[in-house]
C-alpha cells in the first residue's frame, strides 16, 4: 500500500483526493483512508451473464419493466423463473424478437 501511495504521489492523484484540504501527516491519513475504501469497493464481473434480468431486457427493448412482464405473460416472451427470480435467455430473447417481425410483416 506505501508502494501505491508513492505512486498516487507522483501522479499528482494525491491532490485531488483532498491533500492541499489536509496539510501535513493528516493529509496522508486521508489518503490512506481513501485508498482502502477503494480497495474495498465490489468489483464487477468481467464475463457476460448466461441470462438477461428484466431490467436488462427492458434496456435492450427499450421499454420499462412492466412492459417486460407484460410481454411475458401475454405475448409469449419466453423467460425461465430461477429460485424465485426470472431471467430471460439473449437468444430466446432474439428468436422471440424475429418471430415477432415476421408475424407483423
Amino acid at each position: 500500500m506505501v508502494k501505491l501511495l508513492a505512486q498516487l504521489e507522483e501522479t499528482g492523484f494525491v491532490a485531488v483526493l483532498g491533500r492541499s484540504e489536509f496539510p501535513g501527516s493528516a493529509g496522508r491519513e486521508h489518503v490512506e483512508r481513501r485508498v482502502k475504501e477503494m480497495a474495498r469497493r465490489k468489483r464487477q464481473p468481467v464475463a457476460q451473464p448466461l441470462l438477461l434480468t428484466i431490467p436488462d431486457v427492458a434496456i435492450q427493448l427499450g421499454v420499462c419493466r412492466n412492459t417486460v412482464y407484460n410481454l411475458i405473460y401475454h405475448s409469449g416472451l419466453p423467460s425461465v423463473l430461477l429460485g424465485g427470480v426470472r431471467r430471460v435467455h439473449p437468444a430466446s430473447l432474439q428468436e422471440w424478437l424475429k418471430q415477432c417481425e415476421q408475424q407483423s410483416a
